[in-house]
């Protein structure tokens, strides 16, 4: 099963893709890090990024001060945080 992933800046999706569609499975990731470290409620994994980075855009996207990026996650929910410079 796998879990529909967005980022958003400010308001326009920027990528969209699946996590099924991930080299590494959210699951197995877990259980590789989580043999060398203790993973503690909070805790951030960062796997990547699926195809629309800004960068990659003609002409590129780079967030700013006063931006808001969202990633949301299908049964999960939002993270939104604001760009400050």
């Amino acid at each position: 099963m796998g879990l529909h992933i967005e980022s958003r800046l400010n308001g326009q999706v920027m990528q969209s893709a699946n996590t099924r569609d991930m080299v590494f499975g959210v699951a197995r990731t877990i259980a590789l890090l989580s043999q060398s470290l203790t993973l503690e409620p909070g805790d951030v994994i960062i796997m990547g990024t699926p195809g629309g980075v800004g960068y990659a855009r003609t002409p590129p996207v780079w967030m700013k001060p006063g931006d808001t990026i969202e990633i949301d996650i299908e049964s999960i929910g939002v993270l939104s945080n604001p760009i400050t410079a």
